[in-house]
């Protein structure tokens, strides 16, 4: 009697032990087709990712066109990891005013909105001959609101330069930094452009004036290993005289940013705009 007892309980147990293993035989090939999706969908996210930085890399210019009484340096380099940086200098349809910007977003989607936006924008810029940085930017904004909702913004910084009067306004958001050299007793100093929503910040600008923007990305990857403000107006401090150049005054920023970093793929896409001011010949009316 105990032996049959002991046999049906070998057999129940046999029997578990089968029907156990068809469910793990089950589980396991669901889980590896879902390894499989995953691979797909993360191989699918990795192209969108090459494709989105292959258009921004194709849409930053190359060379920033020549505008009489100012020179520019500028250098956009690409992650590996965190894209959407943005620079330009662009022409305004008031041969005396130019402009320009720099725009940094937290993931290739938000990246290839605001390509979207300022590609339907420019095509209606006469509607905004007139307008103010501000006013251009909160048009962006809203534009990125009414497709993405409540979200992570990207840090976005427009200015005009009015070759006139030789003023520049200026409006930022978010954490594009700003340094600047003044050639009114060469003060150097790193400025703070927490500009209100509804204004533009105005600065008269002298010959010899240089100011220097750079996107976040070289202080996310490097702030932890030293490269600091401090830093980026040592390299300002360095060349503010007549010899070193706009690109000198870039690339030792460059080279501070590498020494420090100490790697040679930078994870996160980081972009330096310098604009500097030449002794105006004249000024108009």
């Amino acid at each position: 009697m105990m032996d049959l007892i002991l046999k049906n309980k070998i057999k129940k147990m046999e029997e578990d032990l089968k029907l156990e293993k068809l469910r793990n035989r089950v589980l396991f090939e669901k889980l590896e087709s879902v390894h499989t999706n995953l691979s797909e969908v993360r191989g699918q996210i990795h192209q969108d990712f090459k494709l989105v930085n292959s258009i921004f890399k194709y849409l930053v210019p190359e060379q920033i066109p020549h505008v009489t009484g100012f020179s520019f340096s500028s250098i956009y380099r690409i992650g590996s990891e965190k894209n959407g940086d943005y620079l330009d200098v662009f022409e305004h349809q008031d041969k005396l005013k130019f402009g320009f910007l720099l725009c940094s977003s937290h993931n290739p989607g938000l990246s290839a909105l605001i390509l979207g936006i300022m590609l339907k924008i420019s095509k209606k810029m006469n509607k905004f001959v007139d307008s103010l940085p501000h006013e251009l930017v909160d048009q962006i904004f809203q534009d990125i609101l009414s497709v993405e909702g409540e979200g992570p913004l990207p840090d976005f910084l427009m200015g005009y330069v009015n070759k006139r009067t030789y003023k520049m306004h200026l409006h930022s958001r978010g954490k594009v930094r700003a340094y600047s050299q003044s050639s009114q007793g060469k003060m150097i100093r790193m400025n703070q452009l927490k500009s209100p929503l509804t204004e533009s910040l105005e600065f008269q600008l002298y010959g010899g004036d240089r100011w220097v923007f750079l996107t976040e990305g070289f202080f996310e990857m490097a702030e932890a290993m030293g490269f600091s403000d401090d830093v980026v107006l040592d390299c300002v401090h360095n060349n503010n005289n007549d010899i070193n150049s706009v690109h000198d005054l870039r690339n030792e920023i460059l080279y501070n940013f590498e020494k420090k970093y100490g790697k040679e793929s930078p994870t996160h896409d980081h972009s330096i705009l310098i604009l500097e001011v030449h002794e105006p010949k004249l000024r108009l009316a």
